[in-house]
């Protein structure tokens, strides 16, 4: 145990082999004023025994983290591990987690993390900038990644638009059943069309309804 935490410790201090990375994976994303969704995070890489990282995340003026939100995704298999969130100043948050077991993160494309945003009504769309990030394998070896960065568009939401395109179509009714059925994992508070709190088989038949003209609005 005490080999572990002095891994750790001396890769946190920086003494530790430094490199550069880029293979971020996350892309622009839409939302609407006063909602909510949630993005991945891939930090895809070809190097093994990976069990800790940092992202710092610089947020666009009136786009919130929900800290309690964010967690760890399907790469980490150590069943002890936790994803902390911090906020440093008004725009920055901090991801960290370190596998204290040294159980190494899978290396297959598939997500990291997943963290949770909420735009304000004054929100007219920004960059999220992420930047002082690295990993740490079981070695206590660092490699610093290449800051990163992508787009989030404010959108207009029309009611049953689960997918922020402009339009209500077919598409968005088979979003919301992947989504009821465990397929999608990303959750958008434009799912819950009834506004009754949770996303459920009614939210799909008023999508129904809406393209048929029943309850167009």
């Amino acid at each position: 145990m005490r080999k572990k935490y002095i891994i750790i410790v001396l890769a946190m201090l920086g003494f530790a082999l430094e490199g550069s990375a880029k293979s971020i994976n996350t892309y622009g994303l839409s939302i609407g004023a006063g909602q909510t969704r949630e993005f991945y995070i891939y930090m895809n890489t070809t190097r093994d025994n990976l069990i800790s990282f940092q992202i710092d995340m610089k947020m666009p003026e009136g786009l919130t983290v929900n800290m309690d939100q964010c967690g760890l995704h399907s790469r980490v298999t150590d069943k002890d591990q936790t994803l902390f969130v911090g906020k440093q100043s008004n725009n920055l948050y901090r991801l960290v987690s370190t596998s204290y077991n040294l159980t190494p993160f899978t290396m297959d494309d598939a997500p990291l993390v997943k963290v949770s945003i909420t735009a304000d009504e004054n929100f007219q769309g920004g960059t999220v900038n992420l930047v002082d990030m690295f990993t740490i394998n079981n070695e206590g070896k660092k490699v610093v990644w290449i800051s990163d960065s992508f787009d989030v568009a404010c959108v207009d939401v029309k009611p049953g638009d689960v997918n922020y395109d402009g339009i209500v179509s077919v598409t968005d009714m088979m979003s919301l059943v992947d989504y009821i059925l465990g397929k999608d994992h990303l959750y958008s508070s434009c799912y819950d069309v009834d506004n009754n709190g949770i996303v459920e088989v009614p939210d799909v038949m008023v999508v129904s309804n809406i393209l048929m003209g029943r309850s167009a609005k």
